[in-house]
């Protein structure tokens, strides 16, 4: 599965905007499904878009446990790297939580 996203990332330096591609690939189909899935884009600074403007990678594993017909909740957790902006390079582990709702088609 491939999808692009928009968000807020705040922390002590600033608040940033990301605009990014998300891919995932999931292993089975069963109730409780393993996953790779992987992130990365741009984070815009609208203050100061020319010196604090980073690039993101986002990797992650994870699981996803099927609730119930198009519902399911996800946790992953992943290594955040980000180049740009006052400080060249960082990199951290996070974790996410999720919650799908899918549409009747």
């Amino acid at each position: 599965k491939a999808g692009g996203g928009l968000g807020v990332h705040v922390h002590e330096e600033a608040t940033l905007f990301p605009v990014y591609l998300d891919i995932r690939y999931s292993f089975n189909a069963q109730e409780i499904v393993p996953f790779l899935a992987g992130a990365g884009g741009i984070m815009l600074d609208f203050t100061n878009i020319a010196d604090n403007t980073r690039i993101f990678i986002n990797p992650s594993i994870g699981l996803k446990y099927v609730a119930a017909n198009r519902k399911s909740v996800s946790f992953s957790t992943g290594l955040m790297v980000t180049t740009g902006g006052p400080n060249a390079r960082k990199s951290f582990v996070n974790f996410r939580l999720g919650l799908e709702l899918k549409s009747k088609k």
